[in-house]
């Protein structure tokens, strides 16, 4: 069985690339893996609460300081961005998180809550 092809509850991740393979082919933490996983699914499933949960990822990240060993692949995440119909500056988003770089990360996601809802309010 092809584990990839199942998903329990909901049909969000049935697009053409998982977070979950793009979140092991980068060895992306759980911290990065949650910070990719929200930002790419909110709009198919809980909208502006998968971006609040998104940014808290940030936050956590800025204190945890969890052990980075990302490796960044423009390649893959351009591969991620075009199977999942997800705007092209997406492929920065997911280099910034490979960097840890926290801010950069929240403010992308401000900026998708606020074309996605007028609102830059989280």
């Amino acid at each position: 069985m092809d584990a990839l092809k199942k998903q329990v509850g909901g049909t969000h991740y049935k697009k053409g690339y998982q977070p979950i393979s793009l979140i092991c082919k980068l060895q992306m933490n759980f911290v990065q893996g949650n910070i990719l996983k929200y930002p790419s699914r909110f709009a198919d499933k809980n909208g502006k609460e998968d971006l609040q949960k998104a940014v808290h990822y940030c936050q956590l990240g800025c204190e945890l300081n969890p052990l980075n060993v990302a490796v960044f692949s423009r390649r893959e995440a351009l591969k991620y961005v075009q199977k999942n119909s997800l705007p092209i500056d997406f492929v920065e988003f997911i280099e910034e998180i490979c960097n840890q770089n926290w801010l950069f990360c929240s403010s992308y996601i401000l900026r998708l809550s606020e074309a996605a809802y007028k609102d830059s309010k989280l």
